[in-house]
Protein backbone atom coordinates (compact mmCIF):
# COMPACT_ATOMS: atom_id res chain seq x y z
CA UNK A 1 0.00 0.00 0.00
CA UNK A 2 2.85 2.41 0.83
CA UNK A 3 4.54 1.60 -2.42
CA UNK A 4 1.36 2.37 -4.33
CA UNK A 5 1.04 5.80 -2.63
CA UNK A 6 4.67 6.64 -3.35
CA UNK A 7 4.24 5.56 -6.95
CA UNK A 8 1.07 7.70 -7.30
CA UNK A 9 2.72 10.79 -5.83
CA UNK A 10 5.79 10.35 -8.00
CA UNK A 11 3.60 10.25 -11.12
CA UNK A 12 1.03 12.89 -10.15
CA UNK A 13 3.41 15.51 -8.75
CA UNK A 14 5.39 16.05 -12.00
CA UNK A 15 2.13 16.31 -13.97
CA UNK A 16 0.84 19.03 -11.61
CA UNK A 17 4.12 20.95 -11.81
CA UNK A 18 4.24 20.74 -15.61
CA UNK A 19 0.65 21.80 -16.07
CA UNK A 20 1.26 24.86 -13.84
CA UNK A 21 4.29 25.87 -15.90
CA UNK A 22 2.46 25.52 -19.19
CA UNK A 23 -0.31 27.79 -17.86
CA UNK A 24 2.23 30.51 -17.05
CA UNK A 25 3.74 30.15 -20.52
CA UNK A 26 0.26 30.45 -22.03
CA UNK A 27 -0.46 33.64 -20.04
CA UNK A 28 2.85 35.11 -21.19
CA UNK A 29 2.03 34.19 -24.79
CA UNK A 30 -1.43 35.77 -24.44
CA UNK A 31 0.10 39.02 -23.15
CA UNK A 32 2.61 39.12 -26.02
CA UNK A 33 -0.21 38.46 -28.49
CA UNK A 34 -2.29 41.31 -26.98
CA UNK A 35 0.67 43.69 -27.29
CA UNK A 36 1.01 42.80 -30.96
CA UNK A 37 -2.70 43.36 -31.55
CA UNK A 38 -2.46 46.77 -29.86
CA UNK A 39 0.49 47.70 -32.07
CA UNK A 40 -1.47 46.78 -35.17
CA UNK A 41 -4.59 48.68 -34.11
CA UNK A 42 -2.82 51.97 -33.29
CA UNK A 43 0.15 51.63 -35.62
CA UNK A 44 3.71 50.69 -34.76
CA UNK A 45 5.00 54.27 -34.47
CA UNK A 46 2.20 55.64 -32.36
CA UNK A 47 2.34 52.63 -30.03
CA UNK A 48 5.93 53.48 -29.18
CA UNK A 49 5.05 57.15 -28.65
CA UNK A 50 2.35 56.47 -26.05
CA UNK A 51 3.43 58.11 -22.80
CA UNK A 52 1.96 56.35 -19.80
CA UNK A 53 4.05 58.29 -17.28
CA UNK A 54 3.13 60.90 -14.72
CA UNK A 55 1.29 63.89 -16.13
CA UNK A 56 3.28 66.98 -15.25
CA UNK A 57 1.84 70.44 -14.94
CA UNK A 58 3.06 73.41 -16.93
CA UNK A 59 4.38 74.80 -13.67
CA UNK A 60 4.30 74.64 -9.92
CA UNK A 61 3.60 77.32 -7.34
CA UNK A 62 5.01 76.97 -3.85
CA UNK A 63 3.53 79.48 -1.43
CA UNK A 64 5.16 80.17 1.93
CA UNK A 65 3.72 82.45 4.60
CA UNK A 66 5.68 84.95 6.67
CA UNK A 67 5.83 83.71 10.25
CA UNK A 68 6.19 87.24 11.66
CA UNK A 69 9.82 86.68 12.62
CA UNK A 70 11.35 87.28 9.21
CA UNK A 71 11.16 83.63 8.16
CA UNK A 72 8.72 81.81 5.93
CA UNK A 73 6.96 78.54 6.61
CA UNK A 74 5.25 76.27 4.05
CA UNK A 75 1.67 77.28 3.34
CA UNK A 76 0.48 75.73 0.05
CA UNK A 77 1.64 74.04 -3.12
CA UNK A 78 -0.27 74.27 -6.38
CA UNK A 79 0.68 72.09 -9.33
CA UNK A 80 -2.35 72.23 -11.57
CA UNK A 81 -1.69 73.48 -15.11
CA UNK A 82 -4.91 75.50 -15.32
CA UNK A 83 -4.21 77.30 -12.04
CA UNK A 84 -0.57 77.87 -12.96
CA UNK A 85 -1.56 79.42 -16.29
CA UNK A 86 -4.12 81.73 -14.62
CA UNK A 87 -1.45 82.98 -12.22
CA UNK A 88 1.09 83.37 -15.03
CA UNK A 89 -1.45 85.37 -17.04
CA UNK A 90 -2.01 87.82 -14.18
CA UNK A 91 1.73 88.14 -13.52
CA UNK A 92 2.71 88.45 -17.18
CA UNK A 93 0.11 91.17 -17.86
CA UNK A 94 1.07 93.29 -14.84
CA UNK A 95 2.83 96.64 -15.28
CA UNK A 96 6.25 95.81 -13.87
CA UNK A 97 8.71 98.51 -12.81
CA UNK A 98 12.43 98.07 -12.20
CA UNK A 99 13.44 98.31 -8.56
CA UNK A 100 16.83 98.87 -6.92
CA UNK A 101 18.54 95.92 -5.27
CA UNK A 102 18.33 97.69 -1.92
CA UNK A 103 14.55 97.37 -1.86
CA UNK A 104 13.47 94.87 0.76
CA UNK A 105 12.26 91.56 -0.60
CA UNK A 106 9.69 90.64 1.97
CA UNK A 107 5.96 90.28 2.16
CA UNK A 108 3.18 88.37 3.77
CA UNK A 109 3.74 85.55 1.26
CA UNK A 110 6.68 84.25 -0.74
CA UNK A 111 5.79 82.52 -4.00
CA UNK A 112 8.19 80.27 -5.85
CA UNK A 113 7.02 79.89 -9.44
CA UNK A 114 8.56 76.96 -11.28
CA UNK A 115 8.06 76.93 -15.05
CA UNK A 116 8.33 73.31 -16.23
CA UNK A 117 8.43 74.08 -19.96
CA UNK A 118 12.07 72.97 -20.12
CA UNK A 119 11.90 69.68 -18.19
CA UNK A 120 15.65 69.49 -17.70
CA UNK A 121 16.11 73.10 -16.55
CA UNK A 122 12.91 74.42 -14.97
CA UNK A 123 12.90 78.19 -14.51
CA UNK A 124 12.36 79.39 -10.94
CA UNK A 125 11.17 82.88 -10.07
CA UNK A 126 10.61 84.18 -6.54
CA UNK A 127 7.87 86.69 -5.80
CA UNK A 128 6.94 88.40 -2.56
CA UNK A 129 3.30 89.33 -2.15
CA UNK A 130 2.32 92.15 0.21
CA UNK A 131 -1.05 93.63 0.99
CA UNK A 132 -1.22 97.33 0.26
CA UNK A 133 -2.49 99.61 3.07
CA UNK A 134 -5.84 100.03 1.30
CA UNK A 135 -6.50 96.31 1.89
CA UNK A 136 -7.93 96.01 -1.63
CA UNK A 137 -4.79 95.53 -3.68
CA UNK A 138 -1.50 93.69 -3.48
CA UNK A 139 2.07 94.46 -4.41
CA UNK A 140 4.33 91.86 -5.98
CA UNK A 141 8.10 91.99 -5.91
CA UNK A 142 9.93 89.80 -8.40
CA UNK A 143 13.16 89.31 -6.49
CA UNK A 144 14.68 87.21 -9.27
CA UNK A 145 14.50 90.03 -11.83
CA UNK A 146 14.37 93.08 -9.51
CA UNK A 147 10.88 94.22 -10.49
CA UNK A 148 7.73 95.23 -8.64
CA UNK A 149 4.10 95.93 -9.47
CA UNK A 150 0.95 97.09 -7.75
CA UNK A 151 -1.90 95.01 -9.13
CA UNK A 152 -5.32 96.51 -9.76
CA UNK A 153 -8.22 95.47 -7.50
CA UNK A 154 -9.58 92.80 -9.84
CA UNK A 155 -6.21 91.12 -10.45
CA UNK A 156 -5.30 91.46 -6.76
CA UNK A 157 -8.50 89.67 -5.74
CA UNK A 158 -8.04 86.94 -8.37
CA UNK A 159 -4.39 86.30 -7.56
CA UNK A 160 -4.90 86.37 -3.81
CA UNK A 161 -7.89 84.04 -4.08
CA UNK A 162 -5.91 81.52 -6.11
CA UNK A 163 -2.75 81.61 -4.01
CA UNK A 164 -4.22 81.95 -0.52
CA UNK A 165 -7.67 80.47 -1.12
CA UNK A 166 -9.35 83.39 0.65
CA UNK A 167 -10.97 86.62 -0.44
CA UNK A 168 -8.57 89.52 -0.17
CA UNK A 169 -11.29 91.76 1.23
CA UNK A 170 -11.92 89.30 4.10
CA UNK A 171 -8.31 88.43 4.85
CA UNK A 172 -6.97 89.10 8.34
CA UNK A 173 -3.18 89.24 8.20
CA UNK A 174 -2.85 89.03 11.98
CA UNK A 175 -4.42 85.58 12.22
CA UNK A 176 -1.59 83.96 10.21
CA UNK A 177 1.41 85.75 11.68
CA UNK A 178 2.25 83.80 14.80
Amino acid sequence: MKILKILMYSLVLPVIILSGCSEKEQKSADIDEQKEENKESVGEDSYNDIDIGIIESAGDLIIDINDGNGDYKPFRMLNDTEIYLKVRDIIDNANWVAVKKTTSSSGEFRIESIDNEDKENPVKTFYYLSLNPDGKTVKLIDSTHDLYTDLNELDSEKLFGILVNENLSNYDINKNNH
